[in-house]
């Protein structure tokens, strides 16, 4: 293993070989036609070589190194894509648990008011600031999954998850209302904003 070290140390050293890297994640995100922003090129080669080095005892030296490291920003990419897509099903998810978390409506943001865009992105940023915990609540709930399996998957209890459930909404509200995109009146209640 200790000799498979040098190798992924060796990899990281030769510019020539991150700038392969790099070009290869900009032909990966380019291939998805606008779905995966540009700027993450950079955020894709780093969580790869994050990931190599981490996994280095698993590499078994069959293949050349940079087969191992491509193999791996390809299995980093088709990660990152999966949970982009669970995202943007949240997104319009999302105003609609809001809308139903409350039975007095104290949320009213109609989304045919908003710009489908801003909604997307906004949601999408506050989404990504949530801690792990949150974020993973939200993404395994919108695989219909329920309480008690989310449960079992993050080992709590379903109390908890409803805890964390509303926190997250909570972080989300708030993160929504800095945005602008809904106010919180005086009563405490939420509503579009504008």
């Amino acid at each position: 293993m200790e000799h498979h070290r040098k190798d992924l140390d060796d990899f990281f050293q030769n510019d020539s070989n991150l700038l392969r890297l790099h070009n290869s994640a900009l032909h990966m995100i380019r291939s998805t036609r606008g779905f995966i922003d540009e700027s993450y090129a950079d955020d894709l080669v780093q969580e790869t070589l994050l990931a190599a080095w981490s996994h280095i005892d698993q590499y078994e030296g069959m293949a050349k190194i940079t087969t191992w490291m491509f193999q791996i920003m390809r299995n980093v990419f088709i990660n990152h894509i999966r949970i982009q897509s669970k995202i943007k099903k949240i997104e319009i998810a999302f105003l609609k648990i809001l809308k139903a978390s409350s039975p007095s409506k104290e949320m009213e943001v109609p989304l045919e008011a908003i710009e489908q865009e801003e909604v997307s992105k906004g949601i999408s940023e506050a989404l990504e600031k949530l801690p792990p915990d949150q974020k993973k609540v939200y993404l395994l709930l919108m695989e219909d999954k329920t309480y008690e399996e989310i449960g079992r998957e993050m080992g709590k209890s379903q109390t908890q998850i409803r805890g964390v459930l509303y926190r997250a909404r909570s972080d989300m509200k708030n993160a929504l209302t800095f945005k602008g995109f809904v106010t919180k009146r005086k009563d405490g209640a939420y509503r579009r904003a504008g």
